[in-house]
């Protein structure tokens, strides 16, 4: 095991020391095979769903400026209604999750954004945008931490990075889909139809969900639920493998016997949970002030709407193949090796469009080097978190670090909204975001630091114990 995976000495040495394997020794022993591909094949079209609803609300706006002429300081406004449900959707999302499973919350929160993105659609007036893009955030901020922590739960340690990344990467995904989407709609059809495409096509997987989803093992166990339901779901993960002789109970040399909010905030890992919210804070700041005000920049440029839209696709075909690569790098080089140099290189690639005068060529090029460093660099930042807390807090500590991180989104909505409103140029703008991306890189190599000495920690504490 490598430093890139905090957890992992703590359950490697469980595994090693015992007759029996246990859940995740059992999970870690066995080839992934098709039964846990279409759990992350699952997810990551959930995740696509999301990528779509989000980036479908970006288009949204100049609409309804050009068409209802809505304000500015209205369109920021409700820009911010939707990160604050998505950052209240997280941070209670991840203790539910811990409390009554993670699949009830997934289904819960696909559900529950599939209906305000529909109702969305039939707004008339901008207050009522704002009402439903709040409601469906809180959805979603619900189901991203949590199908995040799900995949994390039934990974093999040595590929759980990569098969992480590779699922979260559905969000870039969804971007692109969307880009191409809004580029053949809303010219003809407008943003309401848009908003029923993604609505409709988020109703169609609740079906799919509810029949394949499955229950996080370790949480069962936990919560020392169904033991024959997770037998039974070993054998799906391998038919040839004796499951009879697996050690149900959860992993005891779990260093923190706590809920999952006391772990968090434990000593033991508090630095390590201030320094995730710092990283994910800005990287979500960065990458949604783009999301969200790409559309109005680039008309600012003079480009159209059919643009705004290929733009908006090389964006997330970057961020796609970034979210791919992140995962294999950190597996290989280190994670916070890794992380680190993506923040310093996106926050050159932004600082490319403050130096320079760029066309549609020039926006494409910079566009598909955001989406490599930004989005792939919150993926990466996903997949650690999933690795840095024990199963009774992993629910709690990857959402967590979503509200917070969806606090940055709440800054970076209102910040772009005023930059807009006074009048900032392109290069301006640019240029002024491209700084806190240096910050995350402090961050993550302090993060470095932190995660191996609690490693160090926990490795002294069992090995006298």
């Amino acid at each position: 095991m490598t430093t890139s995976d905090p957890a992992s000495p703590i359950v490697a040495t469980a595994n090693t020391n015992s007759e029996k394997k246990n859940i995740q020794g059992f999970l870690d022993s066995q080839p992934v095979g098709r039964r846990r591909w279409a759990i992350v094949v699952l997810a990551f079209l959930v995740i696509t769903l999301d990528g779509i609803d989000v980036q479908a609300w970006s288009f949204v706006y100049p609409q309804i400026v050009a068409k209802w002429g809505t304000p500015l300081p209205a369109i920021t406004a409700v820009v911010t209604f939707g990160v604050v449900g998505m950052a209240i959707g997280a941070i209670l999302g991840g203790p539910l999750a811990d409390r009554f499973g993670r699949r009830t919350i997934i289904l819960v929160g696909t559900a529950w954004f599939t209906v305000f993105t529909l109702l969305g659609a039939a707004s008339q007036t901008v207050e009522m945008v704002g009402a439903a893009r709040l409601l469906a955030c809180l959805g979603l901020g619900a189901v991203l931490p949590t199908i995040v922590t799900l995949v994390a739960e039934f990974m093999p340690a040595a590929r759980r990075s990569t098969l992480i990344t590779i699922a979260f990467s559905g969000f870039t995904f969804g971007v692109i889909l969307c880009g191409y989407l809004a580029a053949a709609i809303v010219p003809t059809l407008g943003w309401q139809a848009l908003l029923v495409t993604a609505g409709i096509l988020s109703l169609a997987i609740i079906p799919v969900l509810a029949w394949k989803i499955p229950e996080s093992l370790t949480f069962l166990a936990l919560k020392e639920r169904s033991p024959e339901t997770v037998k039974r779901t070993l054998q799906a993960i391998s038919p040839s493998a004796d499951v009879e002789n697996i050690d149900l109970g959860i992993d005891r040399t779990e260093p923190v016997r706590a809920g999952g909010v006391r772990v968090v905030l434990s000593k033991q890992f508090l630095a390590s949970s201030i320094l995730l919210w710092v990283c994910y804070f800005i990287g979500l700041s960065v990458t949604y002030l783009l999301v969200n005000y790409l559309p109005l920049i680039i008309k600012a440029y003079g480009l159209t709407a059919a643009d705004a839209g290929v733009i908006v696709a090389m964006y997330g075909w970057g961020g796609t193949v970034g979210s791919l690569l992140v995962g294999f790098a950190m597996g290989k080089l280190g994670s916070f090796r890794v992380l680190g140099v993506m923040f310093s290189l996106g926050s050159l690639s932004i600082w490319a469009v403050a130096a320079f005068t760029l066309g549609l060529s020039g926006l494409l090029v910079a566009a598909f080097a955001w989406g490599l460093f930004l989005p792939a660099t919150n993926t990466g930042v996903n997949a650690l978190a999933a690795l840095v807390y024990p199963t009774r807090a992993r629910g709690t500590g990857v959402s967590w670090m979503h509200g917070f991180g969806r606090i940055g989104t709440i800054v970076s909505g209102i910040v772009g909204g005023v930059m807009l409103t006074f009048g900032w140029s392109t290069g301006q703008i640019f240029f002024a975001i491209g700084f806190p991306l240096l910050i995350g890189t402090i961050a993550m190599i302090l993060l470095g630091v932190a995660s191996r000495r609690r490693e160090a920690r926990a490795l002294a504490d069992n090995t006298l114990n």
